[in-house]
């Protein structure tokens, strides 16, 4: 990368980094929106699914606590951070209100790849792990669930994992998804092979009544 080049990706970043800002003061009133922008963390995505489609659950069981990335300083929910092997854990049929599930999205990461803190299996693994995660957080929880997977390109071929979890748990309640800034790496080439990916799916599930409606919040007392 030329000097030039890089003063324009720097520019570039600087310029996309006050937009955001801009955008952010005057849109963002705490809405769920179908994609939301990515100065909305996970934890705010995760807040507002409860508020908004889970106001009558008083607990949550997160599946996979990893880093704690899920929840604010107050959650809305008494959180309950599973220690267990996500596909088999102890805890009775429908334990929880909701139960969190975030599995590993991304499969054959090397030793010294940043996303293997978060977890890898290899690629002929991962359709069964998720699903079997899935069916797991399904039986623990008596109200609903969440579920984050992130569709991408792995091996040169489209990797549906949303479509993993609709096989296993049918079609969601709702959707939203979180994206995160654009990425650039100096080794990708045009034209693309692949859409780079910017972004994964929370899948929300309400066990029963499908319909989108104002619930009752709990009271606590």
């Amino acid at each position: 990368m030329t000097d030039l080049e890089g003063r324009v990706t720097m520019l570039e970043a600087q310029v996309a980094r006050l937009q955001a800002q801009l955008a952010k003061e005057r849109c963002d009133g705490g809405e769920l929106f179908r994609y939301n922008p990515p100065w909305i963390k996970p934890w705010q995505i995760i807040d507002r699914i409860i508020t908004n489609f889970f106001p009558d659950a008083e607990d949550a069981v997160d599946l996979t606590p990893g880093r704690g990335h899920f929840w604010g300083k107050s959650p809305r929910v008494k959180v309950i951070k599973s220690t267990f092997d996500f596909r088999e854990t102890p805890y009775i049929d429908g334990q929880f209100d909701i139960a969190v599930f975030d599995p590993p999205h991304n499969a054959d990461m090397g030793a010294t790849s940043v996303m293997k803190s978060f977890g890898t299996y290899k690629f002929g693994e991962l359709p069964d792990v998720i699903r079997e995660g899935c069916r797991e957080t399904k039986r623990v929880s008596m109200v609903g669930a969440i579920v984050k997977v992130t569709d991408q390109t792995h091996g040169q071929q489209f990797v549906h994992e949303t479509g993993w979890v609709f096989d296993t748990l049918g079609k969601p309640f709702d959707t939203t998804h979180g994206m995160h800034r654009k990425v650039r790496d100096p080794k990708w080439k045009l034209p693309q092979a692949s859409v780079y990916n910017n972004g994964s799916a929370y899948l929300i599930y309400r066990w029963g009544d499908q319909m989108h409606v104002r619930r009752q919040a709990v009271l606590n007392t």
